[in-house]
C-alpha cells in the first residue's frame, strides 16, 4: 500500500532483449566467416587429395597390366575380324576377361590403335556374347582429345568422366611402345565407373567430413555460449540499473510505500532488501520489523476498518484493479495518524492480488 497522495498516472519503462555489443558482434561475425572458410578449404584438400591418391593407383595399376602385353604380339593385330583367329589374340583376350572379373572396380579393359586416322579397338574384355562387346576394328566414335592424349605424347593418363555408348567411365589409359623405334603402337585402358569412382572418394571423404561437422558443432556451440554470456552480463547491467533507480525512488519517495501480504506486512526477506520505505516507518512511527506478521487490520481504526475491508474484498475477488481512500491508522503510542491510502496490485507477483502495494 501507498499512504499520501499520489499521481493516478501510470508509466511503463520497455526495454529491449540484452543484446551483443556491435564490435563483438563483428568479431562473432569474422570469426564464422574464418571458421567457415577454413572448413571448406580443408574439404577441399581433402577431395583433392583423395583423388590423386585414386588416380595415381589407377594410373600405377594400368602400367603394370601394361608392362605384362608383349608389343610384339600388339603389333600382329590389325584391327580385324581376322584376329580372332590368332592365338595371341585368344590368349590376351582371356587375360583382359580374367581381369575385368578379379579386379572389382575395374568395368571395361581394352586395346585400341590407330588406323587411317581413326582409332578402333583390338580387343576388349567382353564376351562376344555381350551386349557390350566391340569387335576388332570396330571404330571408337567418342574418341576425344584425352583419348589421343597417349597417341600424342606418349604419356600415361588418367581422363575427366567421359560419356560413350556404354556409359559414363573414367579411364585410366596407358600407351604402348615399339622396343626399337619408341613408336605408339596401341593403348591399354581401362575404365571405372564414374559414379562408382566418385562414390569411392565420398566414402574416402567421411572421415575428414566427420571432422569437420564436429568442430562446427563445437564452435557454434562456444559462440552460442559467448553470446548468452555477453547477453546475461547486458541483463546484469540492466538489472543492477533498474534496482539502484528502484532502491532510490523506493528509499527517498515523499510517500510512504509498503508492501502487503494479504492482510499482513511482510518481512523484508519475502522480498528483497525491505519491504517498505523509510516514510511509511515514519508516519507510522515504527520500524519494519516492528510490524512483521502485523496484521493491517490490527493498526486501523475501527471506523475505517469495514470501509477498508469491504474494498479489500472486492479488490481480492478481481471486481476492482485499487481503491483508495481516507483512513485512519493507529500508532504504537496510541495516537491518530489520517493518511490518504492507495492500494494496487503488485505486478508481476501473482493474480490474486494478495501481495499488493
Amino acid at each position: 500500500m501507498t499512504i499520501k497522495s499520489m499521481s493516478n498516472g501510470q508509466t511503463e519503462r520497455v526495454s529491449g532483449p540484452p543484446h551483443v555489443p556491435k564490435r563483438k558482434k563483428y568479431i562473432l561475425i569474422f570469426a564464422t566467416v574464418i571458421v567457415l572458410l577454413m572448413s571448406g578449404l580443408y574439404l577441399l584438400h581433402e577431395w583433392h587429395k583423395y583423388k590423386q591418391l585414386a588416380s595415381s593407383e589407377a594410373i600405377g595399376l594400368v602400367k603394370s597390366l601394361e608392362s605384362l602385353l608383349h608389343p610384339q604380339h600388339v603389333e600382329e593385330l590389325s584391327g580385324s575380324e581376322e584376329d580372332i583367329e590368332l592365338s595371341e589374340y585368344s590368349m590376351a583376350k582371356i587375360g583382359l576377361m580374367r581381369l575385368v572379373d578379379t579386379a572389382n572396380p575395374i568395368r571395361f579393359a581394352y586395346l585400341m590403335a590407330e588406323r587411317n586416322g581413326r582409332l578402333v579397338f583390338l580387343m576388349d574384355s567382353e564376351s562376344p556374347e555381350s551386349g557390350d562387346y566391340s569387335p576388332p576394328g570396330q571404330v571408337y566414335e567418342e574418341a576425344d582429345e584425352w583419348v589421343w592424349k597417349p597417341f600424342k605424347t606418349g604419356q600415361t593418363v588418367i581422363t575427366p568422366p567421359i560419356s560413350d555408348r556404354w556409359g559414363t567411365w573414367i579411364s585410366a589409359l596407358a600407351p604402348i611402345e615399339d622396343p626399337e623405334s619408341g613408336e605408339i603402337i596401341a593403348i591399354f585402358g581401362i575404365d571405372y565407373s564414374a559414379s562408382e569412382w566418385y562414390a569411392e572418394l565420398w566414402k574416402q571423404m567421411i572421415p575428414g567430413i566427420t571432422v569437420v561437422v564436429v568442430v562446427l558443432l563445437l564452435y557454434f556451440s562456444l559462440q552460442y555460449i559467448l553470446v548468452q554470456h555477453y547477453r546475461l552480463n547486458s541483463l546484469n547491467r540492466e538489472l543492477a540499473f533498474n534496482e539502484a533507480l528502484y532502491r532510490s525512488v523506493f528509499d527517498q519517495a515523499p510517500i510512504g510505500i509498503a508492501i502487503v501480504n494479504d492482510m499482513e506486512f511482510t518481512d523484508r526477506s519475502d522480498f528483497g532488501h525491505s519491504s517498505m520505505n523509510p516514510m511509511f516507518e515514519r508516519i507510522l512511527g515504527c520500524k519494519s520489523g516492528d510490524l512483521s506478521n502485523v496484521k493491517w487490520t490490527e493498526i486501523t481504526h475501527p471506523d475505517d476498518l469495514q470501509e477498508d475491508l469491504y474494498k479489500f474484498d472486492q479488490f481480492k475477488k478481481g471486481e476492482i484493479n485499487g481503491y483508495t481512500m481516507e483512513k485512519r491508522f493507529i500508532k504504537p503510542d496510541g495516537s491518530v495518524v489520517w493518511t490518504f491510502m492507495i492500494v494496487s496490485p503488485l505486478l508481476g507477483i501473482n493474480d490474486d492480488h494478495s501481495v499488493h502495494l
